[in-house]
C-alpha cells in the first residue's frame, strides 16, 4: 500500500512543501479528492488525501477558514491535506497544530501549472490505481496454496 510519503516523492510536483505532520508521512493513503464548489468533498474518509484550492474554499457559502477545513477533514480521518494558494499568516500556525493533532500531513502545493489541484488529483489517483492493479496482479501469480498463508 502506498504511503503519503511515497506519493509525495513520486507524484507531487516539485516545489511542494510539507508544512506539518511529517510524522504521518508513513500513513497509508488510498485515494485523492479535490474540493468542489458544489458538493464540497465527495465521500472522504480514512486513507484519503484531500486537495484544497484556497481560492475555492473561500468561495463556499459557509466561507470556512483553512483551520476549520482541517478540523473537519481530520475528524473524517484523512491522511493528508494539500493546499494551493496563499495561506493567511494568522491561519498557518493554527492549521499546522490541527494537522499535527489529527496525525495528518499538511502540504503546500506550488503555484505552478503542475500544482493545479485537479492535475494533482488525477496524477495521485492514477498512481494509486496502478499500484493496486500491480498488487492484484502479483497476488494472481502466487500459487493457491501460498495465497492463504
Amino acid at each position: 500500500m502506498a504511503t503519503v510519503g511515497k506519493v509525495l516523492l513520486e507524484v507531487f510536483p516539485p516545489g511542494t512543501v510539507c508544512l506539518a505532520g511529517q510524522a504521518a508521512l508513513s500513513r497509508p493513503t488510498t485515494w485523492a479528492a479535490a474540493l468542489r464548489l458544489r458538493g464540497g468533498f465527495a465521500d472522504l474518509g480514512p486513507g484519503a488525501l484531500a486537495l484544497i484550492s484556497l481560492e475555492l474554499l473561500r468561495q463556499l457559502p459557509a466561507r470556512p477558514s483553512l483551520p476549520q477545513a482541517i478540523e473537519a477533514l481530520g475528524r473524517l480521518g484523512v491522511t493528508a491535506i494539500a493546499v494551493r494558494g496563499r495561506v493567511e499568516s494568522n491561519e498557518l500556525p493554527i492549521a499546522c497544530r490541527l494537522a499535527q493533532r489529527w496525525s495528518c500531513v499538511l502540504l503546500q502545493l506550488p503555484d505552478s501549472k503542475e500544482g493545479a489541484v485537479s492535475l494533482v488529483e488525477a496524477k495521485v489517483n492514477t498512481y494509486l490505481s496502478r499500484g493496486r492493479a500491480a498488487a492484484q496482479a502479483g497476488m494472481r501469480d502466487v500459487p493457491a496454496e501460498r495465497a492463504d498463508t
